[in-house]
């Protein structure tokens, strides 16, 4: 056998890149046109392989594999994708791999990139330092090894569960499709440019459904219809997309579901209707020009006959895409199908939640921070039960009364972020407040929000995770590590949230922070001006009543407001449900930023790119002009934010910055 030279390091990085350009390992073959010659008689020198052949390609395959296995915890997962090795980032280009990998990490796909890097670097010297080492004995134990650790904490494993798509089994797609009138022309066979999918009505939905379980299972046999091209084929699984208007497969399953939506002509909406729930209508959301907000998500899951059928619906369109992508996605998909498993098993079972689009994009829920509107279940012979109602949520948001309602400041949930180390603050502020206000401390909260007692090892063991958020940057505030204190009062925030989300029906949500200083007549100012938004039918999801503006403010179309610019200061803000919601659903659990930053990333563009990215906007946003609300003087208060410790990510805990 021929000695086989010693690529140098460069020359073997070269070849990795070009590898993992397009389908990466997925399709080995490409190993013989990415890895020039001399690479690959290094590689797979000490066997006794034909150049070019099916041996050495496996050879080199395992090679490669076994080699990306060693690499570090922090580097193996961005070559694990770059090199596509992952089913739930499996896709045929690099971009559109470290794209989806940035998605699950919340972060901007630059990191991603930068990660990737420096796992190829040492990937490169770990193949030159001895790579006959790293094949295993027999190569197909290894791929089968490695294949059944990967799918056992694998997300995509737990989706394709949910959905039932064994190996080979036959997938049934019935799409609804438009009436003959209102089809366009080459949506007939005898139109010269007869296209098939121009008649489906969900397309959306439709090529997204088939895009994902392809991705997922691409050993099932997947088949579309119309629902008038439609017959039994037997098939494992029937996937029946959009409503019964315009859908008669799903028209046939009416009869079993504790549900129906309210024909209504076309161009209204067909409220969803409940008799379960005393015959509880709920239909889409508008504003007042006439933009939809939120539609309703209608997924159900039937067993018939050995044949499990998904049923997506929706009021609108958007609705049934929502109903799809809850538990397709590459994202949120497996966690959510986790959260229906945990407490419905393999039951039938309707799922209601909303469906939001914002910038174009279709919002997707996640369970595990705000739960589902309505599940219904049922075991086999019995009827469906209410499992989870949080119907009145959606009835306070979407079904305010038409004349102008009575807003007493007393119906306003009110919280105030204190420190239980703070006691001489609470006492501050509890003399100063309007003793109308209902309001919760979060210093009575079971939870640590202290700067001076949080740890990275606590954020971790909660669940939390923190944006990558010192950069290069002018502004001093971006330029250096977060400090535990703001990670603290962002989540003393997020603490107000979530527990107003859960325990509060009020319609509004009043925070302060423990310096806030509220103008003398402030309950009557508050109400007067929320009585005259809703008058004048002006919308709004985020009210500000005091802050720090950093940007010009812009004219608002009442008197006494302004749509803010970029701001810092959230020591007094109101929002509605809507924005509860919202906020509760951006994610920001796996994504600690300050507060003063998140507020303004939801209703204008971020200065930084990277905030955009993770944070884009999608509440409306008011502030009071003038304020009805300041904040006391540090040097009278202090600071529990900035007196805290800087994060030090490199193990070592900071001391605490005085």
């Amino acid at each position: 056998m021929a000695h086989s030279a010693l690529p140098s390091v460069d020359h073997v990085k070269e070849c990795l890149i070009k590898l993992r350009q397009g389908p990466g390992l997925s399709r080995p073959t490409t190993l013989l046109t990415a890895l020039d010659e001399p690479v690959r008689a290094y590689l797979s020198r000490g066997h006794n392989c034909v150049p070019g052949s099916a041996a050495q390609i496996a050879v080199l395959a395992d090679t490669i594999s076994a080699a990306i296995d060693r690499l570090a915890d922090d580097e193996r997962l961005y070559a694990q994708v770059d090199f596509n090795l992952l089913p739930e980032h499996r896709f045929i280009t690099l971009t559109d791999r470290q794209e989806s990998l940035a998605i699950r990490q919340k972060c901007a796909t630059k990191t991603i990139r930068r990660h990737a890097a420096r796992a190829l670097d040492t990937l490169a010297y770990l193949l030159l330092s001895s790579p006959a080492d790293l094949v295993p004995q027999s190569p197909t134990q290894s791929r089968a090894s490695s294949a059944k650790e990967v799918e056992r904490g694998d997300p995509a494993h737990v989706v394709r569960s949910f959905w039932h798509l064994d190996p080979g089994a036959r997938v049934d797609i019935v799409c609804s499709e438009i009436p003959p009138d209102e089809r366009p022309e080459y949506a007939s066979p005898a139109d010269r440019n007869y296209l098939r999918y121009a008649k489906f009505a969900d397309l959306d939905t439709l090529i997204f459904v088939r895009t994902r379980v392809g991705q997922l299972a691409p050993t099932v046999v997947v088949r579309d219809f119309a629902p008038s091209e439609h017959y039994d084929t037997h098939a494992d699984v029937l996937i029946v997309i959009g409503g019964p208007p315009w859908n008669a497969k799903y028209r046939e399953f009416l009869p079993q579901l504790p549900f129906h939506f309210e024909p209504h002509p076309l161009g209204e909406d067909d409220p969803l209707v409940l008799p379960t729930l005393g015959d509880l209508a709920l239909a889409p959301r508008w504003t007042a020009h006439g933009e939809l907000i939120e539609d309703l998500a209608v997924f159900t899951r039937l067993t018939l006959q050995g044949t499990t059928v998904f049923l997506l619906g929706g009021c609108l369109t958007l609705g049934v895409l929502g109903a799809a992508r809850c538990l397709l996605d590459t994202e949120r998909g497996h966690s959510n199908a986790s959260y229906l498993t945990d407490r419905i098993g393999d039951d039938d079972f309707v799922l209601v939640t909303e469906a939001r689009r914002v910038g174009g994009i279709t919002d997707v829920a996640d369970f595990t921070v705000i739960e589902p509107l309505l599940l219904l279940s049922r075991a086999a012979g019995e009827d469906f039960g209410v499992v989870i109602d949080n119907t009145k949520r959606f009835i306070c948001q979407h079904n305010p009364p038409q004349d102008c309602p009575v807003i007493e400041i007393d119906s306003i949930a009110t919280y105030v972020v204190n420190l239980p180390r703070r006691s001489d603050r609470r006492a501050w502020i509890q003399t100063n407040l309007p003793a109308s206000l209902r309001v919760t401390y979060t210093s009575d909260f079971d939870t640590v929000f202290d700067g001076h007692e949080l740890t990275l090892t606590d954020l971790h063991s909660r669940g939390f995770k923190l944006f990558d958020w010192q950069t290069d940057s002018d502004n001093p505030w971006w330029n250096r590590p977060l400090k535990y204190g703001e990670i603290g009062c962002t989540l003393a925030h997020l603490a107000c949230w979530a527990h107003a989300a859960e325990h509060s029906d009020a319609p509004y949500t009043l925070v302060l922070e423990d310096d806030a200083v509220l103008e003398t007549d402030f309950t009557d100012t508050l109400t007067t001006g929320l009585r005259n938004l809703h008058r004048q039918a002006v919308p709004f999801d985020l009210l500000y009543l005091g802050r720090y503006p950093l940007e010009p403010d812009h004219p608002a179309p009442m008197p006494g407001f302004v749509r803010p610019g970029y701001s810092h200061c959230s020591y007094a803000y109101l929002l509605t449900r809507r924005a509860l919601i919202t906020a509760l659903a951006c994610g920001l659990r796996q994504a600690i930023v300050p507060v003063d930053e998140f507020l303004p990333a939801l209703y204008l563009p971020h200065p930084r790119p990277d905030m955009r990215a993770r944070f884009p906007p999608q509440l409306r946003a008011l502030a009071f002009d003038p304020p009805l609300a300041t904040q006391r003087p540090k040097t009278e208060a202090g600071s529990d934010t900035e007196d805290s410790a800087f994060i030090n990510t490199s193990g070592a805990e900071t001391s605490t910055v005085r």
